[in-house]
């Protein structure tokens, strides 16, 4: 037996256990950052949905006046809250992550009131495209449950202040009164808040 046989497998072994090793390192490394991960999610989750007790914001008892957006072809509308009993509106960015969590919530929350008789739910994207500009929305019309609109944030500054946070969660009634107001990812009292907001006879 020459000298390199016992050197090769000697070199052998020695690379077997540096990937083993290196192996267990990125395993490690996977780990830490799923759990640096998950808390650096809550953390932003928190941040987006945290409101400063001081900022004004759309409260029960406020009034809305009707607002101005725009559809999917661009035309302009003026939701007036006289068309309905009740109105469900939703607030959201695209590009805001708990936005994005919310969205499915609210979704179900349209098919679960969809037999309310008067009630419309409506979505209200602050970063929409306006089609007239040549510009297209990220997903096509029909993909929501619920219509979604653009809103022209210089003919609705009155509004959109007093929407410090996003997701925003709201019902209006015939008078433009609001009934129920709710920031940040909707949880089951939330939901259950709004869904008896839109009951026959909810003051």
């Amino acid at each position: 037996m020459s000298d390199a046989e016992p050197r090769k497998k000697d070199d052998g072994h020695r690379l077997t256990q540096a990937l083993t090793v290196a192996c267990v390192l990125l395993s490690a490394l996977v780990v830490l950052l799923a759990v640096q991960n998950r808390a650096l999610h809550t953390e932003l989750t928190e941040a987006l949905t945290h409101v400063v007790p001081d900022a004004p914001r759309l409260s029960p008892g406020d009034l809305v006046d009707p607002i101005t957006v725009f559809d999917d072809t661009g035309a302009t509308l003026g939701l007036d809250w006289s068309a309905n009993s009740r109105a469900v509106v939703l607030v959201f960015s695209s590009t805001c992550p708990a936005c994005q969590e919310t969205l499915p919530i609210w979704d179900d929350l349209a098919t679960r009131i969809e037999d309310r008789g008067n009630v419309r739910v409506i979505g209200l994207q602050l970063d929409r495209p306006d089609p007239s500009t040549g510009e297209a929305a990220a997903e096509p019309a029909g993909v929501w449950s619920f219509p979604v609109y653009g809103i022209l944030r210089a003919d609705n500054e009155g509004f959109l202040d007093l929407v410090p946070v996003i997701p925003g969660t709201f019902v209006i009634d015939a008078r433009g009164a609001v009934r129920e107001a709710h920031y940040g990812v909707p949880d089951e009292a939330a939901l259950d808040a709004v869904i008896a907001a839109l009951q026959p006879g909810a003051r």
